[in-house]
Order: C-alpha cells, then sequence, then structure tokens
C-alpha cells in the first residue's frame, strides 16, 4: 500500500478484502485507521530519530543545507517537503527528510514561508551560529517563502535555472 500510493482506505472496500482472500487466506487485514494510525507513529519514530542524531551534531558543523519542495499528489492533496543536508566533523554527508507534510493552506510566498520555519525550527536549528541555505527551484511562491523566511538563505537551483533558461531560448524556435 505505501508503495502503491493509494490510500489506506482501499484496505476496507470489498474487492481488496476479495482479492486478498483469493491471494492468500491466511492473510487478516486490519481496519484501514490501524495501518494510517501506525503509520504516523513510525514518521513520528523517524523524526524523532533524525531531530536526535541532528542534536548530537550540530555542534560540528556551521552549516546546513535544505531542499524543499511543494507538489500535489494524483489525488489532489498539496504536500511539502524539506530535506536537511550537512557534513559533520568526521567530513560524513547526512541527508534526512524529516519533513513531507500536508500543505492544505494557499500556496502564498508567506504561507511558505512560515511553513519552512516551522518545520527548521522543530528541527532546532534555530538557535546557534551556522548558516542555513535553502535551494529551490524558480517558482516565484518558492523563491518569495524562502526570502520571507526568518531562518533560510536562499540559494536558486542552478540546474533548474539552467533548464528555463534553454527552455526560453528555443521557445520560439521552429
Amino acid at each position: 500500500l505505501a508503495d502503491s500510493g493509494v490510500a489506506f482506505r482501499v484496505v476496507g472496500l470489498p474487492s481488496f478484502k476479495n482479492m486478498l482472500n483469493i491471494a492468500n487466506k491466511k492473510i487478516k487485514l486490519k481496519h484501514p485507521q490501524t495501518y494510517s494510525r501506525s503509520v504516523k507513529v513510525k514518521a513520528q519514530n523517524i523524526k524523532d530519530d533524525i531531530s536526535s542524531i541532528i542534536d548530537a551534531t550540530k555542534e560540528d558543523f556551521d552549516c546546513a543545507g535544505f531542499t524543499t519542495d511543494l507538489w500535489t499528489s494524483r489525488s489532489g492533496h498539496p504536500f511539502m517537503s524539506l530535506t536537511v543536508h550537512f557534513i559533520d566533523k568526521d567530513w560524513n554527508l547526512h541527508r534526512f527528510t524529516p519533513f513531507v507534510a500536508p500543505f492544505p493552506a494557499n500556496h502564498t510566498g508567506k504561507n511558505i514561508g512560515l511553513g519552512l520555519d516551522a518545520m527548521v525550527e522543530a528541527l532546532g536549528l534555530t538557535e546557534g551560529d551556522w548558516e542555513l541555505f535553502s535551494v529551490n527551484d524558480n517558482a516565484s511562491n518558492m523563491k518569495l517563502g524562502i526570502k520571507l523566511s526568518r531562518h533560510l538563505k536562499q540559494y536558486l537551483c542552478d540546474i533548474h535555472t539552467l533548464e528555463l533558461s534553454v527552455k526560453d531560448t528555443f521557445k520560439n524556435v521552429p
């Protein structure tokens, strides 16, 4: 279910139950909310583990990079993600995605900035002397969101900028 991207409610559908019964009569399905709660608990445990790693290593780095994006799922649900990247004192690259969260608010720069700030604050990276950079695409709302962020400095993705330049160059070529 997790790999397919379908909603957990599928587990409760008679057609799904019938298919699973044909495939393997020994499998006993639980209520869809049981699976949903289980995933939420696991996600929180992973966030806690990531926060512990960051807490244990944040004195060893003076900057961290973030990548972020917004998208809408196939089922029409909007999401925002935040991935943190940093190198520790032993030159080990750490890369974690502690946040892939629903983002039902309008995708305005102000809302994006507030959402990103809340995520950075939840990681405990606001009380320090390190630089926090965000690499993002050139969407105007995302650029404004980073600009309005209290914690992040913007660095536009060079590859995305190059892609836009090439597309613009050939836009009027027959």
